[in-house]
């Protein structure tokens, strides 16, 4: 039974079960507020030192329309609706040093002093790939947690998106909060035979999955109480495509895509609960 699973695999921490037939989570979509191409651009340009991709440039030069964002290989692909999106857990994007990033933050375009912008430096504990660090905890300005991390070793050698470098090497870890009692084991099962990645870590909190040696999928139970909310926020609970058309027919366009041998996937999320009162 799942009870069983979950009491025999997990209780432990069971680590590095599968093989890993994943090549790598290519991008992560999720809408912006239509008409705030300001707002993407000082937060994902300016501040996070990301770069635009030109396959998307007449949308940038016109102000409206679909952003795509790139991190060295990933990307983020950013379509616009009546209403942004927030994700409910947390980004890691890596850089070689943490020096130019944060000289960004602090000089961060006035026009995201009356967003949900913020940023702090806080002490890594256990996370994805359990590596321990420092980090910045920063916002989006819709809400959306990112952390930021100096690891030189980050960037993914098989190559990188189009246009001009990124200042950020990759986007290491996406997290996704889960409710408390979740059948994590049944989500490991899962992304495991169905999808094909390699399970690296197996806890009662939180299932880490490897995308590629060097990127990690994270489902994290949260204890906080979780009541239906409609303010946007997205959790990983559906599947779904077509990020243009769907964005504006149900506001609900956040998806992951990944890319495996001789085929890919798009997995979804919905809209769900209220903003965490702390960095997740």
């Amino acid at each position: 039974t799942a009870e069983a699973a979950t009491e025999e695999g997990v209780a432990g921490g069971e680590e590095a079960k599968g093989e890993g037939r994943v090549l790598l989570i290519d991008h992560l979509n999720f809408n912006h507020e239509k008409g705030r191409h300001d707002l993407l651009k000082a937060f994902y340009f300016d501040v996070l030192g990301l770069s635009p991709d030109p396959r998307k440039a007449e949308n940038l030069e016109k102000g409206k329309k679909t952003l795509w964002a790139n991190a060295g290989i990933h990307q983020f692909h950013l379509p616009e609706a009546p209403r942004a999106q927030t994700l409910d857990g947390s980004i890691t994007l890596a850089y070689p040093g943490l020096d130019e990033v944060t000289k960004r933050l602090e000089e961060a375009p006035a026009v995201l002093r009356d967003s949900k912008f913020s940023w702090a430096r806080v002490a890594r504990g256990e996370g994805a790939g359990d590596i321990d660090r420092q980090q910045l905890a920063v916002t989006d300005p819709w809400g959306t947690w990112f952390y930021l991390t100096s690891d030189a070793q980050a960037e993914d050698p098989r190559g990188k998106q189009k246009g001009e470098a990124s200042l950020a090497l990759a986007a290491t870890d996406f997290t996704f909060h889960v409710p408390r009692g979740a059948n994590l084991a049944g989500i490991s099962r899962f992304y495991q035979k169905v999808l094909g990645f390699t399970v690296r870590k197996e806890s009662t909190l939180e299932v880490v999955l490897e995308a590629s040696p060097l990127q990690t999928l994270t489902f994290r139970e949260v204890h906080e109480a979780r009541e239906a909310a409609d303010d946007g926020r997205v959790q990983h609970e559906e599947l779904g495509e077509d990020e243009e058309v769907y964005a504006q027919q149900t506001y609900e366009g956040l998806h992951t895509n990944l890319h495996a041998p001789h085929t890919h996937a798009h997995t979804r999320t919905h809209t769900n609960t209220q903003q965490p009162a702390v960095p997740p």
